[in-house]
């Protein structure tokens, strides 16, 4: 399996999981259909599903593409909180806390866990009776955002922290937990640093990647 990330950041966010055979699952929509189309090679109609997190325009801005694509949408207004079968496909979504109704997801799909969060101030959930192997996870920022930033407190209280996601994945650890993507990160934010304090915290049988656009992560 894949992760493509078609997008990432505040300018739009999407992401695709290439399943086993061949076919997707697209994580938020909030990049430019044509960029959707070239990230699958021109076959959309290999997208069987598209999870939402939340209404912000870069996650949901082009959502309307997909549903006009035939490609069946899960968002926070349409889904029950429980668990759905989408095909082979199992999807939990969860709750966290953002300015608008913001939902994680849990996907057991092809024999993998993984856990999708992204514009979250903290997670009250754990994931290891789960058996969760991959998280694909929004670090935003690291402890000292610019507080003259027009949207400081929208970044502080809606996005997670390296310290956050520090404490998220410290209370996942399992010898499940095999793969951690950190997505969503602020442009001025030195995510590698970042992902080098994370490989510290999981440990060195856990590989740390970092989302970047239009490039391609084995999970």
């Amino acid at each position: 399996m894949k992760l493509i990330t078609v997008g990432t950041g505040s300018k739009g966010n999407c992401y695709l999981l290439k399943r086993d055979n061949d076919r997707y699952i697209a994580l938020d929509c909030g990049v430019p259909w044509k960029k959707v189309m070239v990230a699958t090679k021109f076959r959309p109609s290999d997208i069987d599903l598209a999870l939402v997190t939340h209404s912000h325009s870069d996650h949901a801005r082009y959502m309307g593409d997909f549903v006009a694509n035939g490609i069946e949408t899960v968002t926070t207004s349409n889904k029950a909180r429980k668990i759905l079968r989408k095909g082979e496909v199992d999807i939990v979504p969860f709750e966290v806390p953002h300015d608008v109704l913001c939902y994680g997801y849990l996907i057991r799909v092809d024999g993998r866990t993984i856990v999708y969060m992204t514009d979250f101030g903290y997670c009250k959930y754990t994931f290891k009776s789960w058996k969760a192997d991959t998280f694909i996870i929004a670090c935003n920022h690291n402890e000292n955002p610019d507080a003259d930033e027009a949207k400081y407190a929208h970044v502080v209280m809606g996005h997670s922290s390296l310290s956050t996601v520090k404490g998220i994945l410290e209370a996942n650890k399992s010898e499940s937990m095999k793969n951690v993507i950190l997505v969503h990160y602020s442009q001025s934010a030195d995510i590698e640093a970042m992902a080098e304090d994370i490989q510290k915290t999981v440990g060195d049988t856990v590989k740390v990647a970092i989302a970047r656009n239009g490039e391609a992560i084995e999970i």
